[in-house]
């Protein structure tokens, strides 16, 4: 039985956001990464933040059934640390009872827009970023916390600064994060960039844009649970 029930016709360049719950010891590793990139990315004062991963919808998967095509999944482009930026399917993947997702639309793209985001997908598949490059968003955010919650105003610029080093030396086309990638294509492929730096952004800076810039539409959501 389907938990989503009918999917939106879903088209390629939708965002995909995640979040993953625990249901089961084999489900831990998976939250324990969700649960830390998540709080992570939340800033001092600011509330729960939902995205710990995000992916690009691709295009439909069409089988004939009953006399007719029908869709039967989407097809998603993702950065995943053992396979690098690679193709899977949506409900395959997160229709699975602990993890619950949020589906924007630029409403600005065109036709060539999502055959460029197409395009994009094939360049960057089977490229993968290094491990080392969660533990620079680690100490970058862990300082910034620290930072706010002495009482300091925005990012701890020397933590800032580290980061920045290790990104304009090692982060590149070759090495693509989840919401690197999605900000890589927005920017230097639809020439459509978010406003801030595709480099830094996290899953949260980008659901964050999409929920307060009204090109951006919401068209699915499943959420097992609030929080």
């Amino acid at each position: 039985m389907s938990r989503w029930g009918t999917l939106p016709e879903l088209q390629a360049g939708d965002l995909v956001f995640v979040k993953n719950h625990v249901t089961g010891w084999r489900t831990t590793s998976r939250w324990l990464i969700s649960f830390l990139i998540r709080h992570m990315s939340t800033q001092h004062g600011e509330g729960p933040t939902f995205a710990n991963h995000v992916c690009t919808v691709h295009g439909p998967h069409k089988v004939w059934r009953g006399g007719g095509f029908v869709v039967e999944d989407y097809a998603i482009y993702e950065a995943m640390g053992r396979d690098g930026f690679c193709k899977r399917w949506l409900r395959e993947q997160y229709e699975n009872g602990h993890t619950d997702i949020v589906v924007y639309r630029d409403t600005t793209l065109t036709n060539k827009d999502r055959i460029r985001v197409k395009a994009c997908h094939v360049h960057l598949r089977g490229k993968r970023y290094p491990k080392t490059l969660i533990g620079a968003h680690s100490i970058d955010y862990g300082a910034t916390k620290l930072w706010q919650s002495m009482g300091g105003t925005g990012e701890c610029r020397a933590a800032r600064w580290l980061y920045h080093q290790f990104v304009n030396r090692k982060q590149n086309v070759d090495y693509p994060m989840c919401s690197w990638a999605v900000g890589y294509m927005w920017d230097v492929w639809l020439k459509r960039p978010f406003s801030i730096g595709y480099k830094v952004a996290t899953p949260d800076d980008l659901m964050d844009e999409c929920q307060d810039n009204d090109k951006w539409q919401r068209v699915f959501t499943y959420r097992k649970q609030e929080g």
